[in-house]
């Protein structure tokens, strides 16, 4: 009877282990975050069109992207612009010590979305001075341009696999997410847990790792709140 009782048990958590694998592996396609331009109300105009900014700057944003994105920068399409006009701005806003950050004169959105390497959906954006320099970027500056170096998704749920087994998480509900590592400057997978939600806080245990070789990058708790 004792027998019965433990084949059983571990018949069950086979099933769960199984469960889980394969929801993870159905679920293969990654999206970023929805990420608009940063608009400066009064000073900005939208660029519509690539053909509406001046031929240098069109000619050094396609040398970014071929650099950044190589062979993926095929699959890029662009979305959206802003121009800022600054001598107006500065004109109204004298002092630019007092704020943390410096304001672009160009800000670029592209959508990439490749279907090969599993990518549904990134928002990328790219802000430049007016030399074409680039500002801020939320891509790696280099390695991840190739659509071969990326390590396949299907391998990155093995090892999701087996953290989640050790963190018995299994029944768990959890989400995805491609981000932009800043500090580290690589592009990562993470998937979120849900732990515990009581109103509008929710508890989540993450594991965040990089695209580009699989490793685990971050492993965090965190407070999610969300304001109705």
């Amino acid at each position: 009877m004792h027998t019965s009782r433990m084949n059983k048990l571990i018949l069950f958590s086979l099933l769960c282990l199984l469960s889980f694998k394969t929801y993870s592996q159905k679920n293969l396609n990654i999206e970023g975050k929805y990420n608009s331009t940063s608009r400066l109300h009064g000073f900005d105009k939208k660029i519509e069109t690539l053909n509406s900014i001046p031929e240098t700057i069109k000619i050094i944003l396609n040398n970014n992207l071929n650099e950044l994105l190589g062979d993926l920068k095929n699959h890029a399409v662009f979305h959206e612009g802003l121009l800022i006009d600054l001598d107006s701005y500065f004109n109204e806003n004298p002092y630019p010590s007092i704020r943390k950050w410096i304001v672009a004169k160009y800000q670029f959105i592209y959508i990439i979305s490749c279907s090969e390497i599993g990518l549904s959906k990134y928002y990328l954006k790219i802000k430049m001075d007016e030399y074409g320099q680039i500002i801020e970027c939320n891509w790696p500056k280099r390695s991840y341009n190739s659509k071969n170096k990326f390590e396949p998704i299907e391998s990155i749920t093995e090892s999701l696999d087996k953290w989640v087994m050790e963190n018995s998480l299994e029944e768990k509900k959890y989400s995805t997410e491609l981000k932009y590592n800043e500090k580290l400057d690589k592009l990562c997978i993470v998937f979120s847990f849900s732990m515990n939600k009581k109103g509008n806080k929710e508890s989540i245990k993450a594991i965040e790792f990089d695209w580009l070789n699989g490793l685990k990058v971050d492993e965090f708790s965190s407070t999610k709140i969300t304001v109705y």
